[in-house]
């Protein structure tokens, strides 16, 4: 049997479950959040199912088949970003993390999202030792992570105005920090281009 067949026999490529798997199992996939969203719904019009597993299972199903498309490498990320969106909302601000209205509370949204940028600037830590934070870019990377995650859940997240203004000040301060050996490409860090007409 070759190599790669026994990798595959010994689940380290198992594939994805699919869409019937997860109903009949819809605790066998990462729990989707949309889940708490409409359990909390009061509205006229909420989804209330005799059979509360229902619900669950649905979306988890939605959940999966929306998600098991997003290319491996983007959807680590993501889930990076979402754990650290969590932390923020739930453990730091108190509210939920996934977002409902954000056009009705856009002032409220532009600034979470904003204050997120500098919570992960006390969180994410950078490769190279002395520097006081990361490239900017890793933290705007992070909150398209949540808008990504966001629209796979059906919510417009048109929110990060506040969270670019945030950007543009760390790429300034970054530059001042570091000066300009940071654009020199053999280091780890370089600025990039979108960096490089930020600060300009």
């Amino acid at each position: 049997m070759p190599a790669q067949q026994a990798k595959r026999r010994g689940g380290l490529d198992a594939p994805e479950p699919s869409i019937l798997d997860v109903l009949r199992r819809p605790d066998s996939v990462h729990a989707w959040g949309l889940y708490e969203t409409l359990r909390a719904d009061s509205s006229d019009q909420a989804l209330c199912p005799k059979d509360p597993t229902v619900l669950f299972t649905y979306v988890q199903a939605v959940g999966h088949a929306v998600t098991v498309q997003v290319p491996k490498g983007a959807k680590k990320k993501d889930v990076d970003a979402w754990k650290h969106w969590h932390s923020f909302t739930t453990e730091l601000m108190g509210t939920a993390p996934l977002r409902r209205d954000t056009v009705k509370f856009g002032q409220r949204e532009h600034f979470l999202v904003g204050a997120y940028i500098v919570y992960l600037t006390t969180v994410l830590k950078s490769s190279i030792p002395g520097r006081a934070f990361c490239k900017p870019e890793s933290y705007m990377a992070h909150a398209y992570g949540i808008k990504r995650v966001h629209n796979r859940h059906g919510v417009k997240f048109n929110v990060l105005f506040l969270a670019r203004g945030v950007f543009r000040a760390l790429c300034n301060e970054y530059g001042r920090r570091h000066g300009p050996e940071c654009m020199i490409p053999a280091r780890r860090e370089p600025f990039s281009r979108v960096m490089l007409r930020t600060m300009l």
